[in-house]
């Protein structure tokens, strides 16, 4: 009999959480996201639409169908949309005090960025204070101001390598440990890197991804049938923001292609590592028939020549231990026109950069090798100019004029 009654117990338990689970889920929160969403644009300044959230409180799980994030200043201009989203709750994570959310996935993601005038672009806004009408400064930084986008980069990993060692040292500790003092002695608490974050996302990935990229110029491109995953970010107030992998890839196409034109290719990786006292970053990055006009605004201020139109391949992989660059790098540039930007000499250069540009806008195609090491405040490039001057010999030698040789090699200064 008591058997009996406790078998009873336990099926009446697992119908009642059935039932709560699918009344919170199916009925409960999709009445209550209106009012969540109405509340959340009310005090951040933004504008949301939500078509429906449902939580599943057994599995502490979320979907949310149709997000959508317009622009604040223009409600009819969107940002940000998402067909579909789930997301996993860490059950430890919410017990030890913080949001540690174990994965995220997206699919049938679309972004629309458009620049302005003062070199920002519109997702700024949505980090603005509601009474103020400039952005925080923070994660949108590097998409901020007059540079082009590699030089921002480049300045945001000098200030992560040159972070005070202390600051540093902090952060690669594996496990920290935490000690209070009770009535009766003391409590440890011991911490892995990434539970000292209050906010931790173990994974993100976004299948059908579309980005769509606007400059002030009017210049667009557009990456299609992309695919991109996070791993392991997480934010502290004091900490500062982790991410130890970013994966991007899809296809790169500009507005001005006709259509059924060949669109470009883009694969791009990103990681971090601490390993004993080694801080290591890895940047993987390859690209094949991508338009430099449609994409100067990555590099226009950066290069010393101005690229007034080409086709661009590259592949190139750069190890950053403790600030110590490794680079290999190799390009291949076609259909190009190039411009100096003065008459000055390139860095070690053999010859004024206009007669450099001259004689590389008679070879198509352009292909490079070189190497960057030293440091990252202290870069140094190898092989780059030897294999500009040897194509540029190879190209100025006309088919039966190979005793011009010498007049050529003297001057190059080979």
């Amino acid at each position: 009999m008591k058997k009996y009654i406790n078998i009873k117990n336990l099926i009446i338990l697992a119908v009642g959480l059935v039932i709560f689970h699918f009344a919170v889920g199916l009925a409960i929160s999709p009445m209550l996201s209106t009012l969540i969403i109405d509340t959340i644009n009310k005090e951040a300044n933004t504008k949301i639409y939500i078509k429906q959230i449902n939580v599943w409180p057994m599995t502490l799980s979320l979907s949310i169908k149709d997000l959508k994030i317009f622009d604040p200043d223009k409600e009819d201009t969107r940002i940000i949309g998402v067909s579909d989203t789930s997301v996993r709750l860490s059950a430890l994570g919410l017990l030890s005090k913080r949001l540690v959310v174990s994965s995220i996935s997206m699919n049938g993601a679309q972004i629309d960025l458009e620049g302005t005038s003062d070199g920002t672009f519109n997702i700024q806004k949505l980090a603005r204070q509601k009474s103020d009408t400039r952005s925080r400064p923070g994660i949108f930084d590097i998409i901020k101001g007059k540079q082009d986008w590699f030089s921002r980069a480049y300045n945001l990993l000098k200030k992560k390598v040159n972070k005070p060692q202390q600051q540093a040292q902090a952060k690669k500790e594996k496990i920290t440990k935490d000690v209070a003092s009770l009535p009766k002695g003391r409590r440890v608490h011991f911490k892995t890197a990434a539970g000292r974050y209050v906010f931790q996302v173990g994974s993100i990935a976004v299948s059908d991804l579309s980005i769509k990229l606007k400059s002030q110029d009017g210049r667009q491109i557009d990456i299609d049938r992309a695919t991109a995953s996070i791993g392991n970010f997480g934010f502290d107030p004091e900490l500062g923001m982790q991410l130890s992998r970013f994966d991007l890839s899809g296809a790169v196409g500009t507005r001005k292609e006709p259509t059924g034109n060949k669109a470009g290719r883009l694969v791009f990786h990103y990681s971090e590592s601490v390993s004993g006292k080694n801080d290591k970053s890895v940047f993987d990055i390859k690209v094949k028939d991508v338009d430099l006009d449609a994409v100067r605004f990555i590099y226009e201020s950066s290069l010393p020549v101005d690229v007034v139109k080409g086709m661009l391949d590259l592949d190139s992989r750069t190890d950053i231990v403790n600030g110590s660059i490794d680079s290999r790098n190799s390009l291949s540039l076609s259909d190009h026109e190039l411009k100096a930007k003065g008459l000055a000499l390139l860095s070690g250069g053999f010859m004024p950069a206009p007669m450099i540009c001259e004689n590389l806008n008679k070879i198509s195609p352009v292909k490079l090798n070189f190497a960057i090491t030293g440091t990252v405040d202290k870069p140094e490039f190898s092989g780059f100019m030897k294999s500009l001057s040897e194509l540029i010999k190879t190209g100025l030698i006309e088919p039966g004029k190979e005793d011009i040789t010498k007049t050529v090699g003297s001057l190059l200064g080979l």
